[in-house]
């Protein structure tokens, strides 16, 4: 068990005293993504609740042609940018 230990943390390039640090980054870490999660899972029951079922293709549609427009928008303005300073932002 304490040759797997070592193994882990010579892989995981962990310094001794530092597994505090890591299991608590790692429970830390856990716990924001069940709480997203369940917050998602929340948010789209209300927004089912809101909206309802049947409505809910046209949510989608609407969804899905903002979402080209936008890239359409964000694309034609990253073109006429620079490059260099685009990508530095």
């Amino acid at each position: 068990m304490a040759a797997l230990a070592e193994r882990l943390q010579r892989t995981l390039g962990i310094e001794p005293g530092e597994e505090r640090v890591l299991v608590a980054g790692a429970v830390a870490l856990f716990l924001v993504e069940w709480a997203a999660v369940s917050v998602t899972n929340v948010a789209e029951t209300f927004f089912l609740k809101r909206i309802g079922v049947a409505r809910l293709p046209i949510v989608f549609l609407v969804n899905s042609i903002l979402l080209a427009g936008t890239s359409v928008a964000v694309g034609r303005m990253a073109a006429r940018a620079d490059q260099r300073r685009l990508l530095l932002r």
